[in-house]
């Protein structure tokens, strides 16, 4: 897997161990929305669902999604969204190399990410399911910046932004 490292920074600032949620996550998820224009978030992620709506745009957010990762054989694709799982089906059709079936290798996806909320609760059911190595790729940031993978509960976090 080649996923480029995302530079855009932590809008925590704490670094998170371990797979629990510390009890002060929900306040920095909190003060991470006040860093986040949500008109303008809640109308860039209408319009990057809307993309996904036309056969074109999901070609190419599954097309982005594969270039990013690169070889995926042996990892499990997992969606942390009902948008996301459009996205990975149709990676699946394109290369048929990828996987849904359980894997000790989880690459969860997902179409947008401000606060990885989502991000966090499907690496939480991969971990609890066995995986010991979990990426997550965000095809879209909401916000000024992508959240810490540490947050997200996830040992990477790359932010593809097709």
């Amino acid at each position: 897997m080649r996923l480029p490292p995302t530079d855009r920074g932590s809008i925590y600032g704490v670094p998170v161990t371990g797979t629990k949620c510390p009890a002060t996550w929900d306040k920095r998820v909190r003060e991470a929305a006040a860093l986040i224009d949500m008109p303008t978030a809640f109308a860039q992620a209408g319009a990057n669902y809307a993309e996904l709506d036309t056969r074109a745009g999901l070609e190419h957010a599954a097309k982005a999604l594969l270039a990013a990762c690169g070889d995926i054989r042996g990892w499990q694709l997992m969606a942390a969204s009902s948008r996301a799982e459009r996205v990975v089906g149709a990676a699946l059709m394109i290369d048929h190399d990828a996987s849904t079936t359980a894997s000790l290798r989880v690459l969860v996806v997902d179409v947008n990410t401000s606060s990885g909320t989502l991000l966090a609760r499907a690496s939480e059911r991969a971990r609890r399911a066995g995986a010991i190595e979990v990426v997550g790729v965000a095809l879209h940031t909401l916000g000024p910046c992508a959240p810490a993978a540490a947050d997200c509960l996830l040992d990477e976090l790359h932010v593809v932004n097709t």
